[in-house]
């Protein structure tokens, strides 16, 4: 299996996940994305410019579901020091930033 098929599966089974926590049909969506944003490597202007947007139609999506749950975003945790797991401090301001409006 090269690169490109194991990608491919791996963007399946999300889509399956995603689609199962839909068709669960959940009284209470808890939401908490973001934190992996909050990496130099992937907070670049792509991601920048769509997030905001990107996040309200992810949320929609649960909140417009025939059973209308309380969704709850929650906003990323806090990185101290140096940051882990390569997840910068500061990035992490400017996304909770977004989540917060």
């Amino acid at each position: 299996m090269n690169i490109e098929e194991f990608s491919n599966k791996i963007e399946a089974l999300v889509e399956d996940i995603y689609q199962e926590s839909l068709d669960y049909q959940a009284d209470i969506v808890v939401i908490m994305l973001g934190t992996n944003d909050a990496k130099t490597h992937n907070w670049v202007d792509e991601v920048k410019s769509t997030f905001k947007e990107e996040l309200i139609a992810f949320v929609n999506t649960y909140r417009n579901l025939s059973n209308r749950p309380q969704v709850y975003l929650m906003t990323s945790p806090c990185v101290f020091g140096n940051g882990n797991f390569s997840i910068d401090p500061e990035l992490i301001k400017e996304v909770v930033a977004i989540q917060k409006e």
